[in-house]
């Protein structure tokens, strides 16, 4: 994907769970998901990134959620090899 921009459009935070001070912990990030629409300026794309961060093997303590819009985006075209 070919984009010109990106903004943040908006975060969620809570607080699941509970950590210690002195606690080892882990975060793992995802791509929770990924929508593309036709915007008055043109192409957009919304990704919704997700970070859950506790205990490694318990859920998480924490989740960290952020929205961001690419606008401009055009897909790229496979080059074609022969």
């Amino acid at each position: 994907m070919n984009c010109r921009a990106a903004c943040g459009a908006g975060s969620r935070l809570s607080f699941p769970g509970k950590i210690h001070v002195g606690d080892e912990i882990v975060r793992r990030s995802t791509i929770a998901s990924v929508k593309r629409k036709e915007g008055a300026s043109g192409p957009l794309v919304f990704v919704t990134v997700r970070h859950e961060i506790g205990l490694r093997g318990e859920p998480a303590a924490i989740v960290d959620e952020h929205d961001i819009v690419y606008r401009g985006c055009r897909r790229r075209r496979q080059s074609r090899r022969r």
